[in-house]
């Protein structure tokens, strides 16, 4: 049930980024390098799972857990900004249909400037979602900053007089 659903929501959020990005940007020698590279994040997670679960090779398995998790969260991100370019490429395709239709004339599309558009799109697509997880790996590393607030309440009682509690 739950790894079954898991594994195709995973494969999902891995595979619609991947098909829409690398065909223009890598060339058959190098785009099977990224999608082998791409199906070793994949497998990461489960192998850290399941190295957890069995309690072996506790540095292989945070190590795992680690690359596993930052592509993870990359790909997600990389998911919703080619989503989202997507629904925006349809909004221009409508527009121009409706366009014909009211001009009575089709309007010509330059498909170089479609390939560059979409070369461009994707480029600026894993860009921003590089530096994106950079910086979100990076605040997750931080300390949390402490802060300490004394609140007076009226009729306490004294048993928990001066009692300290953490919040997160």
């Amino acid at each position: 049930g739950f790894f079954f659903v898991f594994f195709f929501i995973l494969l999902g959020i891995y595979l619609y980024p991947a098909k829409r990005i690398l065909p223009s940007l890598a060339k058959p020698p190098v785009s099977t390098f990224f999608w082998a590279l791409l199906a070793l994040g994949f497998l990461l997670l489960f192998s850290h799972f399941f190295m957890r679960r069995s309690g072996s090779f506790p540095y292989l398995t945070d190590l795992t857990g680690l690359l596993g998790h930052i592509l993870l969260g990359l790909m997600t991100l990389l998911c919703c900004l080619v989503f989202l370019r997507d629904i925006s490429f349809i909004f221009i395709k409508s527009f121009r249909f409706i366009q014909a239709k009211i001009l009575t004339k089709p309007v010509e599309t330059d498909p170089h400037k479609r390939a560059l558009l979409i070369k461009g799109s994707n480029i600026a697509i894993l860009g921003l979602g590089a530096l994106a997880s950079t910086y979100g790996y990076t605040q997750a590393k931080k300390r949390p900053e402490i802060v300490r607030q004394d609140i007076a309440l009226p009729n306490l009682h004294p048993d928990i007089e001066g009692l300290t509690i953490l919040q997160l």
